[in-house]
């Protein structure tokens, strides 16, 4: 491509500095989004990936293996037969399903045939399998392939799904809900609520050392309202702009004087959205800033460059707070401020959940519903309704996700629930009558979801760990992998105990690693010489951990407080405020969930690992300290 830019007819179609913009997206790998910017997320699609993992365990339940698996067992093929977007379209549950074309028969596809799936064919990717392909290669070196018009007909044709209400059905289409949820919970840059979920998007920097100018007219700022209510600032995006920073003030007149108290946002990109602007003239002021201090890529990725030694070898250092960029002694300019003014409507009328649903499970309701509103901004509240008509929040943080599980309220009897939705610029949230599902739990499980031992399903080794019956030998390093399942997700109340010998104490080493600090999921490990139990944010620590020696420790959360036991004794003990996001992962035993590092590595002997979908009463946990002791 770069030849061809380069030589008539096509050089002289382009300015310098266009070529120089194409030569710049070339070499920098920006090939998909088409932009410098990101979310936390990544690229990468961790629940999707997670969902597929889990769809084949559903698949393997249902019988589907006869089918799709090989010789081992193993299910190597696994195509675009899941849907994010729809997940009622996905393939994997169409396929089983008898010919439909409406949401009663699932949009059923009939595609299963009483013969054994091809395993060699797959997708073929540049990147995907081998990592990345950094280089120039000749056009023949790039995977082609050719596709099946149609599905292979051979076989007879087999509907394993009566109907959208087999179990089997049942328990797909909850997994991609749920990986749907989770992705939303953490949307890539390309997806619906990137620009105000978890922090938003983050800005792509240049990585310059030379100041950028401030553009000479000032680009001018256009302002709009949405569908939502929320108004639209945009600006030039070109090379004239990238690289400044620009502040966005809101005042009460057109001629308004930007300062500390106007200032409503930040941005290094070309728009900004104020989701909190009243009714009414609305008038903005936007002040475009140039300052490499904080702009520069390379200063803002953690390091820079001392340049002031005198030796030969320059030294990465890090920015302390407060501290400019070495690179540059540039003084911040500030434009003028450039206006803007829109008439904003007063409030909407409040959003309306859809299609709430409350399914009965062992001990909990587990409610789900179709979100409203844009994803990010807008938030849920579950009520909850016992037969005596006492009505109760059941959450105690605003729910961002479309899912709730009550594993308490309900006192094991029939109760009602609504959900209502609140955001931004719109009336609040009510529930009318209507609104209103009745549901009764199940009777509670009393035994574990997941018992340590070499028959579990989905647990793997890894490192220098051996698992011997049920005691996992960690002297040697190394961890244990299980797979979450739909009943190993500790979204709700749940109970965790295990018995640890330390060889060594370690840094901060981590006994069950299922999500991580501050963010979805929880893990405990013993940091200081005490325990921390941590989920949705919280710390409960406390107790002293000794070495040497054989300890019983149980940790507890209720739905509301989170607990840990030391040997049947209570030694910590924290409020939680919302139940623990589900961090799409493995659960890992003995090591972190993200970090797979030396400091986390846990020295020594876990056993008798037990995982239950209840809550253990104080009673039971000393009572089998008790008879351990025995």
């Amino acid at each position: 491509l770069a030849e061809i830019l380069l030589k008539e007819p096509h050089r002289s179609r382009l300015t310098q500095t266009e070529r120089e913009q194409i030569f710049a997206w070339m070499d920098s790998n920006g090939v998909y989004f088409g932009t410098w910017d990101y979310t936390p997320a990544g690229p990468r699609s961790e629940p999707f990936l997670n969902a597929v993992e889990q769809i084949k365990g559903a698949m393997k339940d249902a019988g589907c293996a006869k089918c799709h698996a090989d010789e081992k067992g193993v299910i190597k093929r696994f195509d675009q037969w899941i849907n994010l977007d729809a997940p009622e379209m996905s393939r994997v549950l169409r396929a089983p399903l008898r010919a439909s074309e409406n949401a009663e028969g699932g949009y059923g596809l009939a595609l299963c045939r009483d013969r054994k799936v091809d395993q060699t064919f797959s997708r073929k990717g540049l990147i995907y399998g081998f990592g990345y392909a950094h280089g120039v290669m000749d056009l023949d070196r790039f995977p082609t392939q050719a596709w099946p018009a149609v599905w292979p007909p051979e076989g007879t044709p087999v509907t394993p799904f009566a109907s959208t209400d087999d179990p089997h059905y049942r328990r797909m289409l909850e997994i991609i809900r749920s990986a749907r949820a989770a992705q939303l919970a953490r949307p890539r840059i390309d997806m619906p609520g990137a620009e105000w979920v978890g922090g938003g998007i983050r800005e792509g920097r240049s990585r310059q050392i030379l100041p950028q100018p401030l553009p000479e007219p000032l680009p001018p700022v256009k302002a709009s309202v949405d569908e939502q209510g929320y108004v639209r600032l945009a600006w030039e995006c070109s090379a004239r702009t990238i690289g400044l920073i620009a502040e966005v003030h809101r005042g009460p007149d057109a001629a308004f004087a930007p300062a500390d108290a106007t200032r409503i946002g930040r941005t290094e990109r070309f728009g900004y959205c104020d989701t909190q602007a009243p009714p009414g003239t609305v008038h903005y002021a936007v002040v475009f800033v140039s300052d490499p201090a904080e702009t520069c890529g390379t200063c803002r990725s953690g390091g820079v460059i001392d340049y002031q030694r005198t030796d030969d070898a320059p030294r990465r250092q890090a920015l302390r707070n407060g501290e400019r960029c070495p690179l540059s002694s540039f003084i911040p300019r500030r434009s003028a401020p450039v206006r803007a003014t829109v008439d904003v409507p007063a409030e909407l009328p409040a959003l309306a959940v859809g299609k709430l649903t409350a399914e009965p499970q062992e001990g909990r309701i587990a409610l789900r519903w179709e979100p409203a509103g844009p994803p990010g901004v807008t938030t849920f509240d579950v009520l909850g309704r016992r037969l005596d008509g006492t009505v109760r929040k059941l959450n105690a943080m605003p729910l961002t996700a479309p899912l709730f599980v009550d594993a308490s309220f309900h006192g094991g009897q029939e109760a009602r629930y609504a959900v209502v939705a609140n955001a931004p610029r719109r009336a609040a949230g009510a529930a009318n009558e209507g609104a209103w599902v009745t549901a009764r739990p199940l009777p509670e499980r009393k035994d574990p979801v997941f018992a340590l031992n070499a028959d579990a399903q989905g647990l793997r080794l890894a490192g220098g760990a051996r698992l011997d019956q049920a005691t996992l030998d960690l002297s040697q390093g190394g961890h244990a992998a299980l797979k979450p399942t739909e009943e190993r997700l500790m979204d709700g109340p749940f109970s965790l105990v295990a018995e640890v010998f330390f060889d060594e104490p370690g840094n901060m080493p981590v006994l069950f690693g299922f999500g991580q600090f501050n963010g979805a999921g929880w893990f405990l490990q013993k940091i200081g010489g005490h325990w921390r139990f941590h989920l949705s944010s919280v710390s409960c620590d406390g107790g002293k951990v000794p070495l040497g020696q054989w300890i019983r420790v149980a940790c507890v959360y209720d739905g509301s407080t989170a607990c840990v036991y030391q040997n049947g004794e209570k030694v910590a003990e924290a409020a939680i405020p919302c139940p623990p996001a589900r961090p799409g992962q493995d659960l890992l035993i003995g090591q972190y969930s993200t970090q797979h590092e030396a400091a986390y590595q846990v020295k020594g002997k876990i056993r008798d690992v037990a995982v239950y979908r209840r809550v253990l009463k104080p009673e039971e946990i000393a009572g089998a300290e008790k008879e351990d002791k025995r």
